[in-house]
């Protein structure tokens, strides 16, 4: 086991739970000047410390396909058809990243080594009613 490619996949999936959780908690904006989301702290984005707009709205679930490209998600359904869950591929090749409500983490997966950083209840629950949304429209 390379030790450096698991400390990325750590500090990836963590870094994405982080994101899910704020993005459920309505605590991150999306910084147009550093392309990310991020906490804000005194009106500017705490990741590149450049100002903020009045007119800037905290980021919803919602903003993840419109900010970082969604690149698959995967609807596990019930015999009769009704959503269970799902997983929204965020990352592939090197790492792959999976926002996952079936195994309610951010698992990351990168040639043999996989990583798993747990999510909260309310954080599944908030992925879950958006997967579910997109799923039955």
């Amino acid at each position: 086991m390379d030790s450096e490619i698991l400390k990325e996949l750590k500090t990836t999936c963590e870094g994405w739970r982080d994101t899910v959780e704020g993005l459920t908690e309505g605590s991150l904006i999306w910084c147009e000047e550093c392309g990310d989301f991020s906490p804000v702290k005194g009106g500017r984005c705490e990741n590149c410390c450049g100002l903020l707009d009045d007119g800037d709205e905290f980021a919803t679930l919602w903003d993840l396909d419109a900010k970082v490209k969604i690149l698959d998600i995967t609807y596990r359904v019930g015999q009769n058809k009704k959503f269970l869950n799902g997983e929204i591929c965020v990352g592939s090749g090197g790492p792959s990243i999976y926002i996952d409500t079936h195994e309610e983490a951010v698992c990351g997966y990168w040639g043999g080594d996989t990583y798993k950083a747990c999510l909260s209840k309310s954080a599944v629950e908030a992925v879950n009613e958006m997967l579910e949304e997109l799923y039955n429209n």
